[in-house]
């Protein structure tokens, strides 16, 4: 055990040395209690790095799920504009999809009406031409939304590294 010699003296005010009672206020040199004071220092901040890091892989968790999202409605409407497009080809007799496994046979099938949901629970009817359209600008959107997002993504991945590399570099100065 190291006998206590004088008081830690340092630049903190007064005030400040009193917030830190019980931390290095006596030890056996200044020297040494400024090199447990930046350890003390040092371990705050990779506490704070490593929050920031749980911060960044959630919003990247969630991201990687609205992406997903976003692929599977995308290819909803590639399937709902194929069906739109085959549709002058459909026969007298049409089966729908209405899924799991089951159809619908239409015998009376109007070329003309497309019936689509345009949000909120909201069903329109629009003419095959402009349903078409409107899955086309759909499709669009989302891809964009894809683009935007994936490239937020790989903002937040530069992020992460980044602040990896800092806390590695941070452990390494705090080694004896």
């Amino acid at each position: 055990m190291i006998p206590p010699s004088k008081p830690f003296a340092s630049s903190h005010s007064p005030a400040h040395e009193h917030s830190n009672m019980g931390e290095h206020t006596h030890m056996g040199g200044a020297g040494m209690a400024d090199d447990m004071h930046s350890v003390d220092e040092g371990q705050r901040e990779l506490m704070r790095m490593a929050y920031e890091a749980q911060v960044f892989q959630q919003q990247q968790r969630l991201m990687q799920q609205e992406l997903s999202m976003l692929d599977n409605g995308i290819r909803e409407l590639n399937m709902t504009l194929g069906a739109l497009e085959s549709l002058d080809k459909a026969k007298k007799e049409t089966l729908f999809s209405i899924g799991g496994g089951a159809f619908v046979k239409s015998r009376d099938f109007e070329r003309g009406a497309v019936i689509l949901n345009v949000g909120a629970g909201v069903l329109v009817e629009k003419g095959r031409e402009e349903a078409i359209l409107l899955v086309k600008k759909r499709i669009d959107n989302a891809k964009v939304a894809v683009q935007k997002l994936s490239a937020e993504f790989g903002s937040v991945g530069q992020k992460l590294r980044a602040l990896e590399e800092r806390a590695q570099l941070l452990q390494q100065q705090m080694q004896p």
